[in-house]
């Protein structure tokens, strides 16, 4: 048998057992994700379109531990559609082409000071 293809074994010299697929847990997924919440990946899963966790405890239950296949995830990263540069909301953010309005900022109220609520009283 080749090095490479040779069972790791134990300290007991027993036959280490390793899962055919690798798993993801949810720390190291949402980190993978680039940060995202953990709500936001459970919105993903309800509307089917990202992979379901395996279950790694009793199911059903509230505190068991899941799980998500390292390949399922890589094959959706890879059907992940790529940005195109120019389009969508923050392409040329900063930026005005000749006739373009000029920005609307919306007006905020300044704070009120003892100073301003005073005068404020007495301008009536």
């Amino acid at each position: 048998m080749e090095k490479s293809k040779q069972a790791k074994t134990t300290d007991s010299g027993d036959a280490a057992i390793r899962p055919a697929r690798s798993l993801i847990f949810k720390p190291q997924l949402l980190e993978l994700l680039g940060g995202i919440s953990a709500s936001t990946l459970w919105e993903w899963m309800r509307a089917g379109s990202f992979p379901l966790p395996i279950e790694l405890g009793p199911s059903g239950g509230r505190g068991s531990a899941c799980g998500w296949y390292a390949d399922e995830i890589d094959e959706w990263l890879a059907t992940r559609p790529r940005r195109k540069i120019g389009e969508g909301q923050h392409a040329y953010v900063g930026r005005r082409e000749k006739g373009d309005a000029e920005p609307v900022t919306p007006e905020r109220p300044k704070p009120k000071t003892k100073r301003t609520a005073a005068a404020g009283a007495g301008a009536r």
